[in-house]
Parts: C-alpha cells; sequence; structure tokens
C-alpha cells in the first residue's frame, strides 16, 4: 500500500498547560508520518475560563506531522445544569465541521480519519458525513470513564453513533472492550490493539541483583495506582532485591507516597517525577 493521507483526531495538543493530555494521539501521528504518510493531527477543545490554555485556532508544524487545532472558551454564564459545557454538541460540532472544512482546504480529503477517545471527540455526525464522502474512519476508545462505565446518557449515544458507522473500532484492552458492548448493547466487533511506546523507552542493560518493577503514566486516581503499590508491599515481604519505580506525576503522588510511607517501603519505591 503507498503513502495515504491520515487525519488524525486527538483530545488536545500536549503541553504543560494540560497535564500532557493528548500526548500518545501525537506520537501515533508522529509515527505514522515516519512511514511516509501525510499526517495533520487534529484537536478541538471547549473549556470553562479557569483553564490555563489559549483561545483560539492553531497552525504549526510539530516534527513530521502538521497540527491544526481551535480551542475555545465559554463563560459560566453559558453553562447550564441541562447541559455541562464539555458538551453544546451543535456549537461542537459546528467548530469541529468549520475546523475539518479548514484542514480539507488545504490538505485535501483524507484517505483515513483515526478519531482517538471517540466519547470525548463526540461530534459522530461531523465524521458520519466524511465517511458518507468515501473517507475510512476508525476510532481508538481509551477513556477509563468508558472502561467503569460511567457514561450519562448522551456520552452513551455519541459512543452507539460511532460503532453504528465507522469502519473500524479498536480499543485498548479486553476490560475496556466488555464495558463497550455491554453500555452500548452492542455487538459488532471491536480490534484489541494495545497503546504503542515511543522509541525513547528500550531495554536497560543489567545491573546488579536487584529486580525493578516499572510502571509508566500519570498519577490520577483512575490509574490505580495505590493498588499497584498494594501488591507490590506483599511481594515485598516476601522478596528483599526487588524495587518499583513510578515515573510519572500527577495529583495523586503526595497520597501515593504517604502510602509507601504507611507500608515502610521508602527504600523499596522510588517516584523518579
Amino acid at each position: 500500500m503507498g503513502t495515504m493521507k491520515i487525519w488524525v483526531i486527538g483530545r488536545r495538543y500536549p503541553d504543560e498547560t494540560n497535564n500532557r493530555q493528548g500526548s500518545f494521539e501525537l506520537e501515533q501521528a508522529k509515527m505514522l508520518a515516519k512511514r511516509g504518510n501525510e499526517v495533520v493531527y487534529v484537536y478541538c477543545r471547549l473549556h470553562l475560563p479557569l483553564s490555563r490554555e489559549k483561545n483560539g485556532k492553531f497552525a504549526f508544524q510539530d516534527e513530521n506531522v502538521a497540527v491544526r487545532g481551535c480551542v475555545r472558551i465559554f463563560t459560566p454564564h453559558l453553562a447550564t445544569s441541562a447541559i455541562p459545557v464539555p458538551y453544546f454538541p451543535k456549537i461542537r460540532n459546528k467548530i469541529m465541521e468549520d475546523l475539518l472544512k479548514t484542514v480539507e482546504k488545504e490538505f485535501g480529503l483524507p484517505d483515513v480519519i483515526h478519531i482517538h477517545y471517540p466519547t470525548v471527540a463526540m461530534a459522530a455526525s461531523v465524521f458520519s458525513a466524511y465517511h458518507d464522502k468515501g473517507v475510512k474512519v476508525v476510532v481508538t476508545e481509551h477513556w477509563t470513564k468508558v472502561l467503569k462505565k460511567q457514561l450519562d446518557s448522551y456520552e452513551i449515544n455519541q459512543l452507539r453513533a460511532y460503532l453504528g458507522f465507522v469502519d473500524t473500532f479498536m480499543c485498548v484492552g479486553p476490560p475496556l472492550r466488555r464495558s463497550i458492548q455491554e453500555i452500548t448493547g452492542i455487538r459488532r466487533d471491536i480490534l484489541i490493539m494495545p497503546n504503542i511506546v515511543n522509541d525513547v523507552f528500550h531495554p536497560a542493560p543489567k545491573t546488579g541483583s536487584t529486580f525493578n518493577f516499572g510502571v509508566v503514566g500519570r498519577l490520577a486516581p483512575e490509574k490505580q495506582i495505590d493498588r499497584i503499590i498494594d501488591v507490590f508491599s506483599v511481594l515485598a515481604k516476601e522478596h528483599e532485591d526487588i524495587r518499583l519505580v513510578i515515573v510519572g506525576d500527577g495529583k495523586e503522588r503526595v497520597n501515593l507516597q504517604e502510602q509507601t510511607r504507611r507500608l515502610h517501603l521508602e527504600k523499596k519505591v522510588c517516584f523518579t517525577g
């Protein structure tokens, strides 16, 4: 197969203002571009003024990927108890539709649109319109809220809509697949596609006799790092030469460090940040 025009739809452009959200969507876009494909990374974000993200439209190059984004800030008086700010479906759809028209005018119609976090992206009808034009649409669901079945009715309907028209639906693990099928009641094929790893990670040479367990991720409650520490504490009682290295940061770091102190694991658990 020759090179393709691919649009990768992510949550955000990752930076220090948004806790690096969108990082692995962008990594996948870069890997696709390294294979010779013409790749555009597209993101659309709605939020309240409390966010540190800049408002506006963005167009720039990140290595071998063209980045095109739109961030819109909504003032509190626009929010109602009936429609949470992140939704505003008509407004969101219009912003996404206009953004994609701009991208299409600049780069042409894509061969493939790959949507990460479809339940976050919403705008299913916008992407369905591209599918009707002959564009292949694939999605990858990652969201912990889907895994835990914490979606509201609007999010569930969006998930059902995507399942109804996309060419390929993927998720990152079997438990997530089960949750998707149970939430939506739709039993279509869902492929398992684990998250990829950037090539900055590589096997390290073995040094010493200590066995190191590594955990890499955002230190947030939904990642359940506390459960990993609990299990490690059991192993630590049975094995002297083991260590747990936690790579990442987040709002749970203080609680997790306190947990290691409580379990007397200060010398066996390392937080690198």
